[in-house]
């Protein structure tokens, strides 16, 4: 009998473990990711792999959340602008430059996946109201309410990312001046006309 060589991570460490299988897998091109793949992938038996997730699902709702959580992370550390607006849009830039980079595992987690909707927007949505709160205490801004702007434009986002992503190909700096075009409109008083 051959049996799975196993893992010598602790249990604390597994659940980050059978993540970085699964994006690998599906990073990878996997076209079918099952449970005894993913063992497998992560050198584990499949009954510790049920332990930590109960099915294919839910694995992929972690990858997910995990992968929306260190795009954040890594957008808002990027966004440095001098002005508020410049933040936005550098933060908007590295999302999309992420999503570029990452396209083959952004295409399954969040387009073909037969899934619907995405619950967690809100990692996303929340660093959006953040920079955008920042712009109004600064007086950069003249909205009313940031929090209905930044999940408008979150909503926006994914959809045109998601759209941009099913075309012909993706060009990351047109996409950005788009979305950094519109996101202006949103949080930019609108200059009364002169006569």
């Amino acid at each position: 009998m051959v049996g799975t060589k196993r893992s010598p991570r602790r249990p604390a460490q597994r659940p980050d473990q059978i993540l970085d299988a699964a994006e690998r897998l599906l990073a990878d091109g996997e076209a079918e990711l099952t449970m005894d793949r993913l063992a497998g992938a992560a050198s584990l038996g499949k009954g510790t792999l049920y332990h930590y997730y109960a099915s294919k699902t839910e694995v992929l709702d972690a990858l997910r959340r995990r992968y929306l959580e260190r795009s954040t992370s890594r957008a808002l550390a990027s966004a440095s602008g001098d002005t508020a607006l410049r933040r936005l849009g550098d933060f908007v830039r590295a999302l999309l430059d992420d999503a570029t980079a990452n396209g083959t595992l952004v295409w399954v987690l969040f387009h073909d996946t037969g899934t619907t909707g995405n619950p967690h927007l809100v990692i996303v949505s929340a660093a959006l109201q953040d920079l955008i709160r920042d712009g109004v205490a600064r007086g950069e801004f003249a909205i009313d309410d940031a929090d209905a702007v930044a999940s408008f434009f979150a909503h926006g986002f994914f959809g045109r990312v998601q759209a941009a992503f099913d075309g012909p190909g993706v060009r990351p700096a047109e996409l950005a001046a788009e979305l950094t075009g519109l996101l202006e409109r949103l949080v930019t008083p609108v200059r009364p006309l002169t006569s």
